[in-house]
């Protein structure tokens, strides 16, 4: 149930109440819940549970024979998005099509003969540059005064939202290695990454995915105007129904402690308190 849809049946069952009224009912609720849960505290609802904010390592693909670590995980939270991936028996064809045509070139190939000790050098060998493009030497591009706006979905139940943040940090300590300097001010003259939560594959899912980048790019590539962050927003039959701020990575939006939790005014960015 969405908040929208509790507010019309709250104003249902008590007719006596104006919808106004209801709606400020309900925001209050909702915003004392927010600032609880950011503050670290306990929420008890009577009827419905108890509600903590838990903080999880995030996941990783490790390699079953020596726990190697190879690849991020999905994030917590696009669990109903993973039966794309892992319906089975079979991987999905989009996947397994690669190894079989493009990796390993033989159309019987059987992904359970996998051997993750010599095959995923194998893997990187053919995909790299194209489905497996991570080079993070990326000063060509910058000295010819190219600006990349790069962004991904949280609730990507498809590409692993951690490999894309893993590779913006890879650009961060290369040009930290090869410029001898500091790395991050460097790569933020011409690259930000921006998360987008509660977003699932290029599109779609419970967060704000309408973004106007092509506006921010063509801002700062010809106006020289960085974004310090964008607005992100959520329609329904037409109309806004939630705006977020997007926040250069590391930083994210944080809820300041009041206001309707759907504005983005209500929000500010800062630093995540895993950076």
């Amino acid at each position: 149930m969405t908040k929208s849809q509790l507010i019309q049946r709250i104003a249902e069952l008590n007719p006596h109440l104006y919808q106004r009224d209801v709606e400020r009912i309900v925001s209050t609720v909702f915003d004392e819940i927010s600032t609880a849960l950011a503050d670290g505290d306990r929420v008890e609802l009577r009827g419905f549970g108890a509600f903590t904010v838990k903080h999880r390592k995030r996941g990783v693909g490790r390699n079953p024979r020596t726990g190697k670590e190879m690849f991020a995980s999905l994030i917590p939270g696009t669990e109903l998005g993973w039966g794309v991936q892992a319906e089975g028996p079979d991987p999905s064809n989009n996947i397994y099509d690669q190894y079989r045509y493009v990796v390993f070139k033989d159309p019987n190939w059987d992904w359970k003969t996998f051997d993750f000790d010599r095959d995923v050098a194998l893997v990187n060998n053919k995909l790299f540059g194209t489905l497996n493009a991570v080079n993070p030497e990326l000063s060509d591009f910058k000295k010819g005064g190219g600006k990349l706006i790069v962004w991904h979905g949280w609730n990507d139940p498809g590409v692993m939202p951690q490999q894309t943040i893993d590779y913006f940090d890879s650009v961060v300590e290369y040009a930290a290695k090869a410029t001898g300097g500091n790395g991050a001010a460097y790569t933020d003259d011409y690259l930000r990454l921006f998360m987008l939560p509660g977003v699932g594959h290029c599109r779609g899912g419970v967060g704000p995915d309408r973004v106007d980048w092509m506006a921010a790019l063509a801002g700062w590539v010809e106006q020289g105007k960085k974004p310090a962050s964008l607005t992100a927003r959520a329609e329904s039959d037409g109309k806004v129904v939630m705006t977020r701020p997007l926040c250069p990575h590391p930083q994210v939006a944080r809820y300041k402690g009041q206001g309707d939790t759907n504005a983005a005014s209500s929000f500010e960015c800062a630093v995540s308190h895993e950076h």
